[in-house]
């Protein structure tokens, strides 16, 4: 088993994780435009890995209007996403979470399908 805990991305987050003695992190990336501050700071998240010797174990974005009214993606926070899932494999976190909202004559299932 690995344990791990929700952490900032930036040196001080990572930096808390090391203090508790903990070797994996997970970054919840929830703001509408946070995905490109993480990617854009990639190499300093890797620097700040290595400098504590934590490992990011898994990245989540939840709460954002991906799917707008007609069950198209909203532009904006797809690519958003994709930023994110970048950084991941750049960062080599094995695990991408995300949520989808609910769009109201959509079926659970429709609606995680697309």
């Amino acid at each position: 088993m690995k344990l791990g805990i929700i952490s900032g991305w930036n040196d001080a987050g990572l930096a808390k994780v090391a203090e508790y003695g903990i070797k994996y992190a997970e970054f919840c990336i929830n703001s509408p435009k946070e995905g490109s501050a993480v990617y854009e700071n990639v190499e300093n998240i890797k620097d700040s890995c290595k400098k504590y010797g934590v490992n990011v174990a898994a990245m989540g974005r939840w709460g954002v209007t991906r799917l707008l009214p007609d069950g198209s993606f909203n532009p904006e926070e797809l690519e958003q996403d994709k930023l994110l899932v970048n950084a991941a494999a750049e960062l080599g976190c094995p695990v991408f979470n995300m949520g989808v909202n609910p769009v109201q004559g959509m079926s659970f299932e429709e609606n995680a399908a697309i």
